[in-house]
């Protein structure tokens, strides 16, 4: 079930536009730079990190965030912010409209709640549960696990869209990008 599980949470994630890795001490991970603006009078810098582990023994899924904002300086212009939680999920949106002193307009839009919703809603889909968890530890390979073999006739999963893969293939037959051996 892990790689299944897997697969459509990394597809779920691509179908958002967020860059998805596969096999780097966590199942699925996350880190993106959503937004590195500055105009004249200063600037906003946006980074986002998720990890996520699909636990079978426990079919639980562990969702690590982390968002990290940075700006400096004063702007013209407008910016705000809602958020609203439902459950256990925060759902943020971020908007703003800045210019810079010669004018130019820099404007954003995020929607950081779509992450946690797209992996929630996969592992509920599949009959796990997910649980957020505030130690990115947690969200990472136990010390001594081994990741779960992929489905039979398949030897993991394509990085880049996370369909699986053949034995012995070079490239993925859905999305064309070169294979990693030994990686799912």
């Amino acid at each position: 079930m892990n790689g299944i599980l897997v697969s459509a949470i990394s597809t779920a994630l691509r179908a958002l536009g967020v860059p998805v890795q596969l096999g780097a001490g966590t199942d699925v991970s996350v880190r993106t730079e959503f937004l590195d603006a500055g105009w004249g009078t200063g600037d906003k810098r946006i980074d986002y990190e998720a990890l996520v582990f699909v636990d079978d023994a426990e079919q639980t899924v562990f969702l690590y965030e982390k968002t990290a904002e940075t700006g400096s300086g004063f702007s013209f212009g407008s910016s705000s912010e809602s958020s609203f939680q439902s459950g256990a999920t925060l759902f943020r949106k971020v908007k703003g409209v800045q210019y810079s002193t010669d004018g130019k307009a820099y404007e954003y839009k995020l929607d950081l709640g779509s992450i946690p919703k797209a992996v929630k809603e996969t592992a509920k889909q599949h009959g796990f549960k997910c649980r957020t968890v505030l130690s990115r530890d947690k969200a990472l390979w136990p010390a001594g696990y081994a990741p779960v073999p992929p489905a039979q006739g398949h030897w993991g999963f394509c990085s880049n869209c996370g369909s699986p893969l053949s034995a012995g293939a070079r490239f993925c037959t859905k999305c064309g990008a070169p294979t990693q051996p030994g990686r799912n």
